[in-house]
């Protein structure tokens, strides 16, 4: 019988990801901006929409 592994890996493992809150101006789009910069995939929010796409 073959064993199994939860182990998973695959080249998407070694993905960089940052979350940045409050990233739609200011410090925290900074800090996003310099992510993006290193090559990170970068996950932000804002709580208005409209500002939220201009940060894109």
């Amino acid at each position: 019988m073959e064993e199994k592994s939860n182990n998973t890996n695959n080249d998407n493992n070694n993905e960089r990801v940052a979350i940045v809150t409050g990233s739609s101006k200011g410090i925290g789009k900074a800090i996003a901006t310099e992510f993006a910069n290193a090559g990170y995939s970068v996950v932000i929010n804002a709580r208005d929409e409209a500002e939220l796409k201009q940060a894109i």
